[in-house]
């Protein structure tokens, strides 16, 4: 096992409160990164993992889906936090997000996802694989990043 993942949306509880710090904390400490379940819901919303990753800078938090149809705010986050790193999967609009993605945290901390079975792999895949970017940037994103990050 290489990180966590957190899903409070389904376990309705917010990442933000005092009961995630024992985790946060070993997490941190053994290098772990934890992804987070990222939406517009009450417990997953971008501003409350905004919020975890204010109170822990040296976390690696990843936001799945880039807050889905909470995009915006998503990318607002990670350009506030330098340790948070945007999860493709399930992304809308997806080629006005991804260049905006890019234009606000940089190709180094935006990775890719597939949150297979939920989601098609062939559409997940051609977000990137088509979209109108570098090859390098692509190549980032589709792995080189999620490999630096896991530390592979």
């Amino acid at each position: 096992m290489v990180g966590l993942k957190f899903h409070p949306a389904a376990c309705h509880y917010r990442p933000d409160l005092p009961v995630m710090d024992r985790v946060m904390e070993k997490a941190i400490e053994i290098g772990f990164p934890m992804l987070f379940h990222c939406g517009a819901d009450e417990y997953s919303n971008p501003h409350n993992l905004g919020n975890l990753a204010a109170r822990f800078p040296k976390a690696k938090i990843i936001m799945a889906h880039m807050g889905e149809e909470a995009w915006f705010e998503a990318i607002a986050m990670a350009g506030k936090y330098d340790n948070i790193i945007l999860d493709t999967t399930g992304s809308q609009n997806w080629y006005r997000i991804l260049n905006y993605a890019l234009d606000m945290v940089g190709e180094d901390r935006i990775v890719f996802g597939m949150d297979f079975p939920a989601y098609n792999p062939g559409p997940e895949i051609s977000k990137v694989r088509d979209a109108e970017i570098t090859e390098a940037q692509k190549k980032k994103i589709m792995g080189e990043n999620a490999a630096r990050i896991l530390g592979l």
